[in-house]
């Protein structure tokens, strides 16, 4: 599912993209099924999710007979939501795979590994403090180990609230973790196992370093500024090698490593040049530098 809005007299509405034109005609504010793929693996099962009409379809493919009979069985996921799927993770919490599913509705499930049951869901509202015309998405999960070594997974909406699944004994619980004061589109989320950090990648380029003292207490303990065209963050993974390195890859094809916990830069990689800019970005560079022009004169 793709998310165009219009951008001649502001946000007006959200529709589905049908075609490569429409990426032409709009500008692109964020696109979930170009920051996430529609693939997860857990094991022996593959977790597929298409925004197929009339409502969205999330299978659980079982590929352990694939070998001897050259089919797969699958299983379609009840998961009794009629908005675009934004979101789909498979996580390990606890020793057990998990499946997040997260919703355009302002919804997210958490289901168990064979997705026959719908353990923990949560629904946001949207709140008077930050006006918008398009619903509340998630679009971003994470598995994070707490510094009191419990676990939970963690999921960001576009309101900028990080919320948490956690299991105690056989109970599934939900909380509201923190709210980021600046309200951005949380597009990517990283746990560092090492050090009980959450990483929160944002739609405009900068990263919140939450440390997780436990599962319903978080706190911001550093920033992790973007550039200047603000190119958002749209994946990000922590690699432990003695040191824990946030690699945080952006929409502008650059890679960048930070060490943890202070945030520190450490490394750039450039993945793609500027000549290969989409056309929307493009476009708004132009109008950047004609807006400048135009102050000057």
């Amino acid at each position: 599912c793709c998310f165009f809005f219009q951008a001649e007299d502001g946000i007006r509405d959200v529709e589905r993209s049908r075609g490569l034109g429409d990426v032409y005609k709009r500008q692109i504010i964020y696109s979930p099924s170009l920051l996430y793929n529609n693939l997860s693996a857990m094991n022996d099962r593959i977790l597929f999710c298409t925004n197929a009409e009339p409502s969205p379809l999330s299978i659980l493919v079982d590929t352990s007979i694939l070998q001897e009979s050259g089919t797969a069985s699958t299983t379609s996921i009840k998961c009794q939501e009629a908005t675009d799927v934004s979101h789909m993770r498979c996580h390990m919490l606890n020793t057990q795979y998990h499946i997040v599913l997260g919703f355009s509705g302002s919804s997210v499930q958490l289901w168990n590994n064979n997705g026959t049951r719908m353990l923990a869901h949560i629904k946001v509202t949207q709140t008077a403090t930050k006006s918008i015309n398009y619903p509340v998405s998630f679009l971003a999960s994470a598995y994070c180990k707490c510094v009191d070594k419990a676990e939970l997974i963690a999921v960001g909406d576009s309101l900028g609230n990080v919320h948490a699944f956690y299991q105690e004994k056989s109970v599934y619980f939900k909380e509201t973790l923190y709210t980021i004061s600046e309200m951005p589109i949380i597009t990517a989320l990283a746990g560092d196992v090492q050090n009980g950090i959450l990483c929160v990648g944002s739609s405009e380029g900068k990263i919140y370093l939450l440390s997780v003292p436990r599962v319903n207490e978080a706190n911001v303990i550093g920033t992790i500024p973007g550039d200047v065209m603000k190119f958002p963050v749209t994946s990000m993974g922590v690699l432990q090698c003695g040191i824990s390195i946030l690699l945080a890859g952006y929409s502008n094809g650059q890679i960048r490593g930070y060490k943890l916990p202070e945030g520190k830069h450490m490394l750039t990689i450039n993945a793609v040049s500027y000549t290969h800019l989409t056309l929307p970005t493009i476009l708004l560079v132009q109008i950047s530098v004609v807006a400048v022009s135009l102050k000057k004169k």
